[in-house]
């Protein structure tokens, strides 16, 4: 049975752009890996996944495939490519991220039923999309040549609760050609509606610059000095690139409700007919010595030169230039495995709160983040710096004397109270004035191989403002670039030999209602010609350890490589 009903998707069709259709079915006979299996075409395509505090499974999974329409930009050149057609519009703009942003003008229906997030863009923000915002050297060699922006929009999707033991299988039925008025027959009232902050060409939008809450910031960038925004041509201009771009290849942009409503039933009723298929499935077991496989290893600093790196840091904190950086060195191992192989591995080794599998054309990125990179939800922008390191021990016992061994030392306090009050202050950049609280305070969370210091920050997002503008603020985390940040990035630029791409940036979701879920790309693999890269950093303050910093960042690489050498010997096994 299909929900809403066709009169309740009528009503709503006609006050909202996109409109969820869905099916909810029982899925305690299938995972998410299967159902993934059973829907992956080879192309684009998704999961993401969690357990909280590496121990808890949590509430939802999703995941998808054949997107509609992709968004990446590199430098200040974007491409959109209408992904069912394979049509591209290039174009060059100041900023990709407003750019990026134009996109997310619709509107979609709220049904209380229905999970966090059921369809939007799903992707990356490297670390150098910080150059959109700052201006920094770019010294370092750009050996990959990847997207800095990387995002895919997904309409169908399929959401597993693990509490209430359902997969609901969603499709957003494309609205935008149905009138708000029942007598006319195309979209033009809905189009010419006067105080739709959201209207698809934006002319709505652009008469009433005196809207605050304007989903693109337009009138917000009006009224302030923003050295980031564009005047009002510009962004005119940038609209009408925007309206050039591919279009959406579900929406035919129908004005009969029933047509729109069969079609996007019609999408849920074929991705369920993809999982029904049967599956071949054979167990594997799990052997002991299937760990010990080694592979070799490259790196791009030697042991020496990544020392040196980390002296280099302490002289500068010790002039006084700056008060922490986060160096890392990227880890190379050569394979031709299946990178969702891989993943399956790495959800075993590592589980972490958020786990994930996103694939591009351009590479595969598959990981298992601890930390939040930036989270909006009704307002609320939240952040959770994990700063202070320590291995898992043998046992119990040994965990806690780690602990306690963690929470006592002065080295990794300070740290962790420096990159609080630096997560305090991106938030206090987009918050409304008194709302910033520090919600947990040093907290210790284990993982698989460590185990952290944890605390999170809330605050409200002013008036006017999105969740561009929460991203803008706090990318990248100051657990992997330092304080202050652009100082501690510009050193980073001078002593790391390769930009770090996809690493140290943010990686997840962002909706048409405004919400954005991300996490900071730590713990992450990127797969690009037959080649994984693990790259890990380490907090370098006045009093490191070279050698003790150099160790910290193969112990956080470990569990990666772990996962990419069990997978090959599973499939030597099976072989």
């Amino acid at each position: 049975m299909h929900h809403p009903s066709a009169d309740e998707f009528a009503r709503l069709a006609r006050e909202y752009d996109f409109v969820p259709v869905y099916r909810r079915l029982l899925s305690d006979a299938l995972t998410p890996v299967t159902a993934f299996t059973l829907l992956d075409d080879g192309g684009p395509a998704f999961l993401i996944e969690s357990v909280i505090g590496g121990e808890k499974v949590g509430r939802y999974s999703f995941l998808g495939s054949k997107p509609l329409a992709r968004f990446a930009a590199k430098g200040k050149t974007v491409t959109q490519t209408d992904m069912a057609s394979g049509t591209e519009v290039k174009t060059d703009c100041d900023n990709p991220l407003d750019e990026f942003r134009t996109r997310f003008r619709d509107r979609t229906a709220t049904l209380e039923s229905l999970p966090p997030f059921i369809g939007g863009a799903i992707g990356y923000a490297g670390y150098d999309v910080v150059r959109y915002v700052e201006d920094l050297p770019d010294s370092c060699e750009d050996d990959r040549n990847l997207p800095d922006l990387d995002f895919a929009f997904y309409h169908t999707l399929c959401v597993f609760d693990h509490v209430d033991k359902t997969i609901t299988v969603v499709s957003l039925a494309d609205c935008r050609g149905i009138t708000s008025d029942p007598s006319s027959t195309d979209g033009s009232a809905r189009r010419e509606q006067t105080g739709d902050p959201l209207s698809t060409d934006g002319s709505a939008r652009r008469e009433q610059t005196g809207n605050k809450s304007s989903t693109d910031g337009s009138a917000r960038r009006e009224q302030t000095s923003d050295p980031l925004s564009t005047d009002g041509s510009a962004r005119r201009e940038q609209e009408n690139a925007t309206s050039s771009a591919p279009s959406n290849p579900q929406a035919n942009l129908s004005s009969d409700p029933a047509v729109v409503f069969a079609a996007a039933a019609a999408e849920v009723d074929q991705t369920i007919e993809r999982l029904n298929q049967p599956l071949p499935h054979q167990c594997e077991e799990i052997r002991e010595t299937d760990q010990s496989h080694r592979l070799p290893v490259e790196s791009n600093f030697t042991r020496e030169t990544f020392c040196d790196a980390v002296r280099s840091c302490v002289e500068y904190i010790r002039a006084g230039d700056v008060f922490q950086v986060v160096p890392s060195q990227r880890l190379t191992v050569h394979s031709d495995v299946d990178p969702f192989a891989v993943y399956r591995s790495l959800r075993v080794v590592n589980p972490s709160p958020f786990m994930f599998f996103v694939r591009s054309p351009e590479c595969v990125l598959v990981g298992c983040s601890p930390e939040i990179m930036c989270r909006v939800k009704e307002g609320i922008v939240t952040v959770r710096p994990l700063a202070g390191t320590r291995p898992r021990g043998a046992n119990e016992a040994e965990d806690i004397a780690l602990e306690k061994e963690l929470l006592d030392d002065p080295k990794e306090r300070a740290e962790h109270v420096m990159l609080v009050d630096l997560g305090r202050n991106d938030i206090g950049r987009v918050a409304q004035f008194g709302t910033v609280e520090l919600t947990e305070i040093m907290v210790i969370e284990r993982y698989s191989h460590v185990m952290h210091i944890s605390s999170e920050v809330r605050g409200k997002l002013r008036e006017g403002l999105d969740a561009f503008d929460a991203l803008k603020a706090c990318l990248p985390a100051g657990t992997v670039s330092g304080a202050p940040k652009v100082r501690a990035m510009e050193v980073i630029d001078e002593i790391e030999p390769h930009r770090r791409g996809p690493y140290a940036g943010a990686v997840g979701y962002i909706d048409y209602r405004g919400n954005m879920d991300t996490c900071l790309a730590l713990r992450t693999i990127v797969f690009q010609n037959n080649t994984y890269h693990v790259q890990a950093g380490c907090g370098v303050v006045a009093d490191s350890d070279p050698d003790k910093e150099y160790e910290e960042t193969l112990n956080k690489a470990r569990a990666l490589i772990a996962a990419i050498e069990w997978t090959i010997a599973r499939q030597r096994n099976q072989e």
